[in-house]
């Protein structure tokens, strides 16, 4: 039993490897990855790839700067729906909270026109509900304002 675990420990071993990746950035800012050093003026970075590949070499060669930039278009493209998303949630709770405050305030109107007592809270409750209509109103605007922004973005 104690060889078996000593050639798996071997395979671990002698199966682990670590290459240097070269990662170039000329003049104009053209982004490459290499096994070989970076040519000339280039800027250049040198990565670690640890792989287990038992011998088998896999390396990408060639100008990546496109790939890099579509990436980076994607996450800018998912923060920005995302943000949306968010916003769209944060106008319907400002709606929801609106509705149930003015609902709440006009049932309380119901209740005071049965009496003449009630005619001054009545106007009271009326004027609170044009305060929180209000307030909503640019709330909700400040929200819309802040999604048409970030759908200009596409």
């Amino acid at each position: 039993m104690k060889p078996l675990w000593a050639v798996a420990l071997m395979l671990a071993v002698t199966g682990t490897q670590a290459t240097p990746v070269y990662k170039c950035t000329d003049a104009n800012g053209k982004l490459t990855f290499s096994q070989q050093p970076c040519e000339g003026e280039a800027g250049t970075e040198v990565i670690e790839v640890k792989h287990t590949t038992h011998g088998v070499d896999f390396v990408a060669e060639g100008d990546f700067s496109k790939v890099e930039a579509e990436n980076t278009a994607r996450a800018s493209s998912r923060q920005r729906d995302k943000s949306i998303a968010i916003r769209q949630r944060n106008l319907s709770i400002l709606r929801n909270e609106r509705d149930a405050k003015i609902a709440r305030l006009r049932a309380e109107q119901n209740n005071t026109r049965n009496n003449a007592a009630g005619a001054a809270y009545h106007g009271s409750l009326a004027t609170e509900i044009q305060t929180i209509t209000q307030d909503y109103r640019s709330r909700i605007q400040a929200e819309e304002d802040a999604i048409a922004r970030l759908r200009e973005q596409y």
